[in-house]
């Protein structure tokens, strides 16, 4: 586990989380994520653009997600791309989840401040931070904008036009694998 944040330094597409955020204590945690949440509801009306990563010009979902983790400084900084936009209509690997699992784990019991990530075409292909257990702020190619829709918005909820079929979803905690770091950020 510690290689997550050595490494992060050599390559900046890997993440590493921020020395002051350590011990990770129940506290730190809550102000973390209100932070998490108020820095990407601070991007709404942005834009969406594929690999845009600019408060006010363009942003997509992935770089919504860095851009908020490291301006509300829970991350030190770090940059995934380039990465193919369009790879979910052609592919099936999830290439999307193992990278959200790179810096969060999965959950069953999701809350505020964690990640909701939305099969689109034939992976997972979509994510936004959960604003409540009702609401997320996510870059949305459907609506060219990043926005707060409900999590029961028609194109997030309904894989097809008939409303028949509901697109799989996944919750990720982004403070997961950090609570399993020690007091310096290390294992």
């Amino acid at each position: 586990m510690s290689d997550l944040i050595s490494d992060a330094s050599e390559d900046p597409s890997r993440y590493k989380p921020r020395k002051e955020i350590f011990p990770l204590t129940a506290e730190k945690e809550v102000e973390l994520r209100k932070a998490f949440i108020q820095e990407a509801l601070t991007w709404v009306g942005t834009p969406y653009r594929q690999l845009g990563a600019t408060k006010g010009v363009a942003v997509d979902c992935s770089m919504l997600l860095v851009r908020a983790s490291i301006d509300s400084g829970i991350m030190e900084e770090w940059d995934p791309r380039p990465y193919p936009p369009l790879w979910f209509l052609h592919r099936d690997d999830e290439r999307y989840l193992k990278w959200i699992e790179m810096f969060a784990k999965p959950t069953e019991q999701f809350r505020a401040g964690d990640i909701v990530a939305i099969r689109f075409g034939r992976a997972f292909a979509h994510s936004g931070i959960l604003v409540d257990s009702e609401h997320l702020v996510h870059a949305f190619a459907h609506d060219n904008i990043c926005i707060v829709s409900p999590l029961n918005h028609s194109v997030l909820l309904y894989a097809d036009r008939t409303g028949n079929t509901l697109r799989p979803r996944k919750y990720f905690d982004v403070f997961a694998r950090m609570r399993e770091l020690g007091p310096g950020g290390v294992v």
